[in-house]
């Protein structure tokens, strides 16, 4: 029997209670400020992908990053072994007035690889829907990040061609509808396709077969948006359901932290393009903060921009403008935003303060 940790939760409620574990710092407030808001973790919702996660041990396992009770990331990678993982995925919502641009990012305690392995691993996804009169809009296209490389794909029919950048592949959808992402153990790139792993050679595993259908090529754990975090039974799980965390009310708070629980080690100023524009954020949490003589990765405004644009943080902060310029999308597209945060463009409600 999976091992369920509370009862399905929209995704702006948000708690959830690990049994005889810590309970994850939330908002106290379940109901949804505006009907912005409601719509936006709706769509959320609707396009929270299938993971198809490879696994070698349990440091392939998506995780919380205070699964161990604690906002103190120096310490997640000595906590791994013989703990349930609950599994959250991180994500936010941005949106003009003719887009939703959504972000899903999994954490894992631990990158394993032989070579260049660190702590604190993350990679990210992100979807571009269209409003087009719909509940939930129309999914266009998607990002994924595969370590150092950005790869995009399109759903059939979308018309989404070449830009700075190239289409490399079809969306694939599971039977429910949902985008499905290959992840690969150990290092944990996210594939729109196939990921190949090497028996012996994690390090050299820099395949993406886009074409390919995701799925569990060896052994591994397939993560479903439930809205509820499960621990997987096993290493080989094929259906464990996972809950959505808002970046913007769990890390956003924590940028700037500067206390005894380190979330991150080094800071940084996002300087995009269109920062004469928008209200660009400094001083933010860059790297996360690592154990004593480990390398660590950093959340996905700390990392390289990718073809098209040349900031560190553009494809996290200013998607649109992003996404705009490496791919070719339908009329009408807007870059301006009705809603980010980040950029100083509308607010995370009150209650993310709760997130401290």
């Amino acid at each position: 029997m999976v091992l369920a940790l509370g009862l399905p939760l929209s995704h702006a409620e948000r708690p959830f209670t690990v049994a005889g574990g810590p309970v994850a710092s939330t908002p106290t407030s379940a109901v949804p400020a505006d009907a912005g808001e409601a719509a936006r973790a709706a769509v959320a919702s609707h396009f929270a992908p299938t993971i198809y996660q490879e696994t070698k041990d349990q440091r392939d396992l998506i995780a919380a990053m205070d699964f161990d009770g604690d906002w103190d990331l120096t310490n997640n990678a000595s906590h791994v072994d013989g703990r349930p993982m609950p599994a959250v995925v991180y994500d936010t919502v941005v949106e003009t007035p003719t887009h939703w641009f959504l972000t899903y990012l999994p954490y894992h305690p631990v990158d394993a690889k032989g070579v260049n392995g660190h702590d604190n691993d993350t990679e990210h996804a992100t979807m571009v829907v269209r409003k087009d009169g719909s509940a939930f809009g129309r999914l266009e296209a998607m990002e994924v990040r595969f370590h150092d490389w950005m790869y995009q794909y399109a759903a059939p029919g979308s018309g989404v061609g070449d830009a700075a950048d190239d289409v490399d592949g079809p969306i694939h959808f599971d039977t429910d509808g949902r985008p499905m992402i290959n992840a690969q153990r150990v290092g944990h790139g996210l594939c729109g396709g196939l990921a190949p792993t090497l028996p012996f050679f994690d390090s050299l595993a820099l395949r993406c077969r886009h074409r390919d259908t995701p799925r569990i090529a060896r052994q591994g754990v397939v993560y479903r948006y439930k809205g509820r975090a499960e621990a997987p039974r096993s290493l080989d799980d094929r259906d464990v359901g996972y809950a959505l965390v808002e970046i913007g009310e769990q890390v956003w708070p924590r940028a700037r932290d500067a206390g005894a629980l380190r979330v991150f080690a080094t800071r940084m100023d996002f300087r995009g393009e269109r920062c004469t524009e928008y209200d660009c954020p400094r001083g933010i949490g860059a790297v996360l903060a690592s154990a004593v003589g480990h390398g660590s990765t950093g959340m996905p405004w700390e990392e390289g921009p990718g073809k098209g644009v040349s900031k560190a943080g553009d494809p996290f902060f200013d998607p649109a403008y992003t996404l705009g310029r490496r791919l070719r999308f339908p009329a009408p597209f807007a870059i301006d935003y009705s809603f980010n945060p980040y950029l100083g463009v509308g607010s995370f409600p009150d209650t993310a303060l709760a997130a401290h």
